[in-house]
């Protein structure tokens, strides 16, 4: 009985965490299409299916950042359920695991995106790639 509960605690964080991670990510793809450039989503890159233009550059500017947006406001508000819920309470794990894992990943695509950048001398997004 003391390993199954030990198990059940180790394993708890992972699940949360992984889970959080899914929807983030799934939350993250979505924010895009709060612009008005109809684009094309995937998990691995997105791109405009018009050209990005001097005339909708500033949509697209605003585009690029309704994912990270998304990820920091369900990050803030997963460590502000955390801060608010009472002591050791199921909800109070959720929401730092919420707040954690969409904010690795708003931490993580930056980074990532930043050595790309550096290591191809370009200095572009996901969003301005074409589809060609």
């Amino acid at each position: 009985m003391r390993r199954q509960r030990r198990l059940i605690r180790l394993c708890k964080p992972f699940l949360f965490l992984s889970l959080f991670t899914a929807i983030g990510i799934i939350l993250h793809e979505l924010g895009y299409h709060l612009i008005e450039i109809p684009s094309k989503v995937g998990l691995s890159q997105n791109y405009p299916l018009v050209r990005v233009t001097a005339e909708n550059r500033n949509t697209e500017i605003v585009g690029t950042l309704a994912g990270p947006t998304i990820n920091l406001l369900f990050g803030y508000v997963g460590l502000l359920v955390h801060k608010l819920s009472r002591h050791e309470s199921s909800l109070k794990f959720a929401g730092l695991y919420c707040g954690l894992a969409n904010l690795f990943l708003v931490f993580v695509a930056t980074v990532v995106n930043l050595i790309v950048d550096l290591a191809s001398g370009t200095w572009g997004n996901d969003l301005q790639r074409s589809p060609n």
